[in-house]
């Protein structure tokens, strides 16, 4: 029995820290800022730039006022306004944007705004597609690097992402965003420098046309994103990351929203962790495609904060099975793997995270981390498994 029980433990360490352990190579790689892409010289390709709007009237303007004010030559600005019941399409129109609408109360999802944006320009194509969400405002010259970028490479190209605490947000939105910086800019960084290919994140995405029309974009995923990479790696396409292209957004006002944003991101990763990664781990294998293996287990990297929990909870099996005299191997692999992760963690706080969260919100760790438990606890009673916009209002 005891044999039994020192071998469950040692499965349930090793299942645990390899994703883990690839989670911190990424973060110490990504220390070195990235080298900008060389893209002197290249001509503008005919780029549109695609933007899904459903009931954005609150933030479209200001969207379509900065793509404008920075949209190159040989590129066209394209609104799908998707399902809208407020004045989200006069607002685009009234920019100067082409707008095209669209109806169909039983496909509400990003996805189908995608689609239904693809198939309008179908009739006459672009070289390059960069989709932009109508919450998010493009730093200058991001349209102009994602598109050359996407034309010289011939792959999908993600830009840097940031989510910015609001400013009548509390400290715990500052966590947050600290978060999700790890997960869209510097695990990004991390995995390129590996070779590997780099996740989608739904916006600041660039698209040569190509590449778009062999993948299927209609569908209600609540993370379309992630299955649109993971598509694009199967495929042999796999995206590219070009961190001096920024594109920023902002995080709810009201806890509500927050709260709402948050469970389809954690309950959209924990489905991409039971049904994508192992496929796409026993694809790479078969295929003998290693740079495919290495991106499922980025993909098979848990949320940060439940990551902690399980490193907290193995190790403290561990340590009760080590008291009863069974391998101390377990207790020692959890521990040196939870010190190297929340050491990485620390590493990349102290170089690039004080900004976003300041050390006196540090203090809301504790209390953030025991929010999770009930988003954990939701996906296992009942998952969220429709696409819901996050009330911005």
């Amino acid at each position: 029995m005891s044999l039994l029980i020192e071998t469950g433990l040692l499965l349930l360490a090793l299942v645990l820290i390899v994703p883990i352990i690839f989670f911190i190579v990424e973060m110490l790689l990504s220390l070195k800022k990235p080298q900008p892409f060389d893209l002197s010289g290249l001509p503008m390709p005919r780029t549109t730039v695609l933007v899904p709007a459903h009931n954005e009237s609150q933030t479209i303007a200001k969207t379509l006022d900065r793509l404008k004010a920075d949209l190159p030559d040989n590129s066209e600005i394209l609104v799908v306004a998707d399902n809208c019941t407020d004045n989200t399409a006069r607002i685009a129109a009234n920019a100067g944007v082409e707008v095209i609408t669209r109806h169909d109360e039983h496909k509400q999802a990003k996805g189908y705004a995608l689609d239904f944006g693809l198939q309008h320009l179908k009739t006459d194509p672009p070289r390059v597609v960069i989709i932009v969400d109508a919450d998010c405002m493009v730093a200058k010259g991001t349209i102009a690097r994602l598109a050359r970028m996407a034309q010289k490479e011939t792959r999908p190209v993600q830009a840097s992402y940031i989510m910015e605490p609001h400013e009548k947000g509390g400290l715990m939105q500052h966590i947050s965003a600290f978060a999700f910086m790890i997960n869209t800019h510097h695990r990004m960084i991390g995995a390129q420098r590996m070779g590997l290919p780099v996740r989608l994140n739904g916006t600041g995405m660039a698209f040569p046309w190509d590449v778009l029309e062999g993948v299927e974009l209609g569908n209600d995923n609540i993370v379309e994103d992630i299955k649109l990479g993971v598509d694009l790696v199967k495929a042999g396409t796999p995206a590219l990351f070009c961190a001096d292209a920024l594109v920023t957004s902002r995080f709810p006002q009201s806890d509500e929203a927050l709260q709402t944003q948050r469970t389809r991101w954690e309950h959209g990763h924990l489905e991409l962790l039971r049904k994508v990664a192992p496929g796409l781990i026993w694809h790479s294998l078969v295929k003998r495609q290693w740079s495919a293996l290495g991106f499922a287990l980025d993909l098979a990297i848990p949320p940060l904060t439940l990551a902690l929990f399980a490193l907290i909870i193995g190790f403290g099996l561990s340590a009760i099975a080590a008291l009863f005299g069974l391998s101390l191997l377990p207790l020692i692999l959890t521990g040196l793997t939870g010190f190297g992760f929340l050491g990485a963690l620390a590493l990349v706080w102290h170089r690039d995270g004080q900004e976003i969260l300041p050390s006196y919100a540090l203090k809301n760790l504790p209390l953030y981390v025991l929010s999770k438990i009930g988003i954990y606890k939701g996906y296992i009673a009942g998952r969220e498994k429709a696409w819901i916009r996050t009330d911005r209002s």
